[in-house]
């Protein structure tokens, strides 16, 4: 006879507590890019410039932390303020009698997954939510838990808070933010999964954590489908044509900002202090020139020259360029940004 000695208890996820201390840690966790420069900050760049100012100097730390902190900040959020300042000029000069979202995260891919959901419905927003939740899936383990298979009791309670927040426009910053976060309580707690969220609108899927999902139902709800007196189709073609622009225009001035970022603080250096040498060699106070500095400072465009490459041939491997031969047609911001965090590695030397 076999005894089994696994407990039958299965511990119920009821959700966050939303203490500041869990709130900062919750969002740490669903924000690669957070999460990634808070990591560079406490990790790397401020024990790296503690040890310079420690064992070569005061010159040398302020060097060392320049090019660290505004290596993070380059590598980290560059690209997304570049993206933005795009979107707010974009959408004032194309098309401006067409009204968007201008701070919209939806990707085309996740565009086309609600626009395949959509063409499915009534066309009412009561219709719409109802097929776009039977489509969702959280995977816990190796098991993937369908939201079409709770309760209908479940289901419609959080269809209907979806649709509060969504009709009413009128909301506060709090006040949404606190009914977003208990809609996303309630639906971890029937789902048991926030991360590794799936949305499959059959022709079209996407993935992500579920804060980003909520997030994309309400706009696509509120700025594209439903809104009052505006054409869809026409929102949707703008918004495709804002994403291509804002990576198009983004990855350059990110990359040239990399780039440039080491004479910048090289330059600064010399304004500083009147020498022109590494400030961390050995007789840096005596001014001594090194023979090879001009050498290796024209070298040094060259490496950043292909570190430049090596990050564009990073960001054809994270979309993937072989199945999509059209690069700028398949990027997305978000997948810019999971890229641009390894272009740090590739500055700094």
């Amino acid at each position: 006879m076999k005894i089994n000695n696994t407990p039958s208890y299965n511990p119920d996820f009821q959700g966050m507590n939303l203490s500041p201390l869990s709130s900062a840690l919750y969002t740490l966790g669903n924000n690669d890019m957070l999460n990634a420069s808070f990591i560079d900050v406490f990790a790397m760049d401020t024990p790296r410039t503690i040890v310079e100012f420690k064992h070569r100097g005061k010159q040398a730390g302020i060097e060392m932390g320049f090019r660290e902190y505004t290596g993070t900040f380059i590598a980290e959020f560059s690209a997304i303020v570049f993206a933005l300042l795009t979107s707010k000029l974009f959408t004032k000069k194309y098309k401006p009698e067409v009204e968007i979202n201008q701070n919209s995260w939806l990707t085309n891919n996740a565009i086309d997954t609600y626009s395949a959901i959509y063409n499915k419905s009534n066309k009412t927003l009561d219709d719409f939510l109802d097929k776009t939740l039977k489509s969702l899936s959280g995977l816990v383990g190796n098991k993937n838990n369908q939201f079409s298979n709770l309760e209908s009791k479940t289901t419609s309670s959080i269809k209907e808070k979806f649709i509060g927040i969504i009709k009413n426009t009128n909301l506060d910053k709090n006040a949404k933010k606190k009914a977003i976060q208990n809609l996303e309580n309630e639906i971890i707690k029937v789902l048991k999964a926030d991360n590794n969220i799936t949305l499959n609108g059959g022709i079209k899927s996407y993935s992500d954590n579920l804060s980003h999902i909520v997030r994309d139902i309400i706009d696509v709800s509120q700025n594209v489908y439903f809104k009052n007196g505006s054409n869809s189709a026409s929102i949707i073609q703008k918004l495709k044509i804002l994403n291509k622009s804002r990576i198009a225009i983004a990855i350059p001035l990110s990359m040239l900002l990399a780039i440039s970022n080491q004479y910048i603080n090289r330059y600064l250096t010399k304004k500083r202090t009147g020498i022109d040498n590494f400030v961390g060699e050995n007789d840096y106070e005596k001014n001594v020139q090194g023979k090879n500095e001009t050498k290796q400072e024209k070298g040094l465009w060259t490496k950043k020259a292909l570190s430049a490459g090596v990050f564009l041939l990073l960001l054809s491997s994270v979309m993937g360029l072989k199945k999509h031969p059209i690069l700028l047609k398949n990027l997305n911001l978000m997948e810019l940004l999971r890229a641009e965090m390894l272009l740090k590695q590739f500055m700094e030397h």
